[in-house]
């Protein structure tokens, strides 16, 4: 027993030692499991798109339509409205607009280098699109549009095979050239927001309809589109590419709607939504007439069109007005949030014996999760 006291007095600091440093490798061990699950929290927040949403998003200029990043002239802008032809579209930019002038001018800027960029043919690789006579003037924009920001994003040369005679006649000389390399065709469906375009391949190609927003879900694609043009891209890139003063169409007075077919009570719940209506248009079917359509949606106050019309989508979008979509067979009229909502094609099955089930065209491929999330939070409603 002596000796064993005496161990126990001879190896008193030994002991103590060894009990310090037992606590110091608990304390580091549940202060490292502590930060593992504090990082997975956030983790699995993110995956879940829920309440740390900041956590998630890198876009640092995403909410920068507020113009607290860039001051900009009088002059600045005038050159920037004139040169994206906007007109009586956008009378001013002052914080009442959806639209800032330091985006207005960052914008400018940006197009403006691209087509510098064409005049000087810097650009070694191509994406096409491909016009049929029998496409849709919706079709055709939506192609153009999209296939445009696929090409700035990626630093390629657009290029238009059709006809291009809903194009602002200026950047024609840029548009149509002559390419021979051989194509590789880019997907029209819902992959296509998680498509790889790869700088080894020197043309690519669109050949089929693409739904128009298709730019804000692309992970390469997205980001840069945001930063440069916000959630506006449509009102600022669509004025800067199409020009339809080849058109003469009449002039309507009063409130206009579009619907997508024949519905004889359409005009009637369009009053109910909006009492100007005085005049319903039909999708028709003629090049002339969709513009002439799309014109007068355009200059209305307050445009009224079916749910998921893509040309009253454009409409909309293109004048910076806030519209109101009808239900086609229904009794509901929803007020959309900005001039740029009502992106709904990836929301609905656009097959009519299917309307209303759920589909596979919001492709979610793991980069583009944000991208996804935000056009969600807006761009749908």
């Amino acid at each position: 027993m002596v000796v064993l006291k005496n161990r126990i007095k001879n190896n008193g600091f030994g002991l103590h030692r060894i009990m310090l440093i037992r606590r110091q490798v608990l304390i580091r061990v549940l202060g490292l499991s502590f930060l593992v699950f504090i990082f997975g929290f956030l983790v699995f927040k993110c995956l879940e798109g829920l309440e740390i949403i900041n956590e998630c998003i890198v876009d640092d200029n995403v909410e920068s339509e507020n113009g607290d990043f860039r001051v900009v002239s009088e002059d600045d802008v005038m050159k920037a409205s004139v040169f994206l032809h906007f007109g009586h579209k956008m009378k001013n930019c002052s914080n009442e607009s959806e639209v800032s002038c330091e985006r207005t001018v960052i914008s400018y800027e940006f197009l403006k280098d691209y087509v510098n960029g064409l005049g000087k043919g810097i650009f070694k690789n191509y994406l096409r699109v491909v016009l049929l006579d029998n496409m849709s003037v919706a079709c055709k924009m939506s192609m153009i549009y999209c296939g445009f920001l696929f090409a700035i994003a990626h630093k390629r040369h657009f290029v238009i095979h059709g006809e291009i005679g809903i194009l602002n006649p200026e950047l024609r000389k840029y548009f149509d050239v002559q390419v021979d390399s051989k194509p590789i065709s880019m997907p029209c469906d819902h992959t296509l927001n998680c498509f790889v375009l790869k700088s080894s391949v020197a043309l690519y190609e669109l050949k089929e309809c693409v739904f128009p927003q298709t730019p804000y879900l692309h992970p390469n694609v997205a980001p840069i589109i945001r930063q440069k043009f916000g959630y506006h891209a449509a009102f600022l890139v669509c004025n800067f590419l199409f020009e339809f003063l080849d058109v003469e169409c009449p002039v309507q007075i009063g409130g206009i709607a579009l619907a997508a077919a024949e519905d004889k009570d359409f005009l009637v719940k369009a009053r109910n939504c909006n009492k100007t209506i005085n005049k319903l248009f039909i999708e028709p079917s003629s090049q002339r007439t969709q513009i002439c359509a799309l014109k007068s949606l355009i200059s209305t106050e307050n445009p009224l069109y079916s749910f998921g019309l893509t040309l009253g989508w454009f409409a909309s979008a293109m004048s910076l007005k806030k519209a109101t979509i009808i239900e086609l067979f229904g009794e509901y009229c929803i007020n959309l949030k900005t001039s740029q909502s009502g992106s709904l094609y990836h929301l609905y099955n656009p097959k009519k014996t299917f309307k209303y089930s759920t589909n596979n065209h919001l492709y979610m491929c793991g980069t583009n999760y944000n991208d996804c999330l935000l056009f969600y939070q807006n761009l749908v409603w």
